[in-house]
């Protein structure tokens, strides 16, 4: 009696985590159709704003620009962050009653392989709208800006769970913070800039099969993460002048970028301890709402007196709300080994709908 319950828990697992992937995948495809680099965090249904509305061709394109690097910088955020909350184990046991108590703590390094081509094109945008505004103005401009074509954004996060009291469950939270002066000033080429970020999350899972000797640990799961985070770059240059020209100018921009989500989601895993490894395997299932804005500016001075037509700016605001049109599916994996009372962890995550991969690497202190 006991296999039989076991069998129909685990068809009824197989069966959330096939419903949840196949979702993301047919709103992958109805949303494929669009060609944006940026994902699908801030497409679908949601409210626009711009704070001043301008008919000028160039504002636009900058705008459109922007909205496509703050969108992008959304979408890898939010993969860093997600697989932050993992833990290999599907379930790690009661705290009471039990001897000894389960909980763990520890710290999980992790990292989203991104394409550098949505923030390069956004800024190289903005380089080509200021380049036209200096040779309308017998002037030029050169701005050094470059971007390796693949690189990885890496985050650290503290992490902690504990097992539940006589039910079989448990719950877990995670907190991640840019240290105070670490990303603040960062210079590249010619630019500075900057970046703040923070995030925390928990989630509570239900263990619909414990696990024994022969079947494996399997658990359903509901969980939120907060996120809030901003952006800055700036860049200074002077501005040269064709022939024997007196003038002398200068050039200087600023863009600043903030993000707030609020994402809830769902989450089937199930692993099995093999000696002293636990392999382990799941899917989540995410809906997101979020707060947008940015803002840009560039200003060309000349002999020290503004240039009107050569000085313009630009913001918007963009709000999402919570949207199954927008619904997103991580699936993810990974092996421990357990050593004692310590677990060494290494987990890989990937987003069908964006195509971002993402992989971490945790040390925790178990009992």
């Amino acid at each position: 009696m006991c296999k039989i319950k076991g069998m129909k828990r685990i068809l009824f697992i197989l069966s959330f985590l096939f419903i949840s992937v196949n979702f993301s995948f047919t709103f992958a495809e109805e949303s494929s159709g669009s060609g944006s680099a940026s994902g699908s965090s801030s497409s679908g249904a949601g409210s626009l704003s711009q704070s001043s509305e301008s008919s000028d061709a160039g504002v636009i394109k900058i705008n459109k620009a922007m909205e496509n690097v703050l969108t992008c910088l959304n979408d890898i955020c939010f993969e860093n962050t997600s697989i932050l909350s993992m833990q290999a184990d599907a379930y790690i046991g009661k705290i009471f009653p039990s001897f000894p108590p389960h909980f763990s703590v520890g710290i999980t390094t992790s990292g989203t392989l991104l394409d550098s081509s949505a923030f390069v094109n956004g800024v190289q945008t903005l380089f080509d709208q200021i380049d036209q505004s200096m040779k309308e103005n017998d002037g030029e401009v050169s701005i050094n800006f470059s971007l390796p074509e693949k690189f990885v954004l890496p985050s650290v996060a503290l992490r902690a769970r504990v097992g539940g009291l006589f039910l079989p469950f448990d719950l877990g939270v995670f907190f991640i913070s840019t240290l105070p002066g670490t990303f603040d000033s960062i210079s590249i080429s010619d630019f500075n800039c900057g970046m703040n970020y923070t995030a925390f999350g928990a989630d509570l899972r239900y263990a619909i099969l414990e696990g024994n000797l022969i079947l494996p640990q399997i658990s359903l799961g509901a969980g939120y993460i907060y996120r809030k985070q901003g952006a800055n770059f700036s860049v200074k240059k002077g501005i040269s002048f064709s022939g024997e020209s007196s003038n002398s100018g200068s050039l200087s921009t600023e863009t600043e970028m903030s993000i707030i989500s609020d994402t809830i989601y769902l989450q089937a895993q199930i692993s099995k301890r093999l000696f002293i490894t636990t392999p382990f395997a799941g899917a989540k299932v995410s809906l997101s709402k979020c707060s947008q804005d940015f803002s840009w500016s560039y200003t060309t001075e000349l002999n020290d007196s503004v240039i009107e037509d050569a000085s313009k700016k630009g913001e918007k605001s963009i709000n999402t709300d919570f949207d199954f049109s927008n619904l997103s599916t991580e699936l993810f994996g990974g092996l421990t080994l357990n050593l004692v009372m310590f677990e060494f962890s290494f987990s890989a995550a990937w987003n069908p709908v964006t195509n971002y991969f993402s992989g971490a690497i945790s040390t925790n202190f178990r009992m």
